[in-house]
């Protein structure tokens, strides 16, 4: 299923992905109870080693915001169950495709996010938005196995 997100959203996104550090900048908006909670992927502590992705970045940042009201755990896994996580994904102001990876979509499940959109592309190179479950996203294969698969189909020999 496509969706149009609104320009209000993607204005938001691109200017949360100027604080990224990376090449890729991905930006995740993680919406619930009526707030919009941003997050990016940026080296963890000032190592380049280490890097925090955008969709765990997002919902620590909502836990954090609940831990300082002095909300319970319980409460925070409700609200997460309904929000809604959408990731968009720019490499020099240009959307691409930025599907969870495994590590993130075990995070998704583990805090029970059953909704996220993501940004994608088409063949005509031409962005939407794809709105999934986050149990449907188990099946789908690793960036690193569609990256290989297409320098397999691009390659001369």
């Amino acid at each position: 299923m496509n969706i149009e997100l609104d320009d209000d959203l993607i204005n938001l996104a691109k200017k949360i992905a100027r604080y990224s550090e990376l090449k890729q900048q991905h930006v995740s908006i993680l919406i619930t109870d009526g707030l919009v909670i941003t997050g990016y992927n940026h080296f963890c502590s000032s190592k380049k080693i280490c890097t925090i992705h955008a969709e765990e970045d997002a919902i620590n940042n909502y836990i954090t915001m609940c831990r300082q009201k002095y909300f319970d755990n319980a409460y925070i896994r409700r609200r997460l169950r309904k929000a809604l996580l959408i990731t968009i994904c720019f490499q020099n102001g240009i959307i691409k495709c930025s599907a969870p990876c495994q590590h993130c979509i075990e995070i998704i499940k583990q805090y029970g996010i059953r909704q996220i959109i993501y940004s994608d592309r088409d063949k005509f190179a031409k962005p939407y938005y794809t709105q999934r479950k986050s149990r449907d996203l188990s099946n789908r294969p690793s960036s690193w196995f569609r990256w290989r698969e297409m320098k397999k189909t691009n390659s001369i020999f």
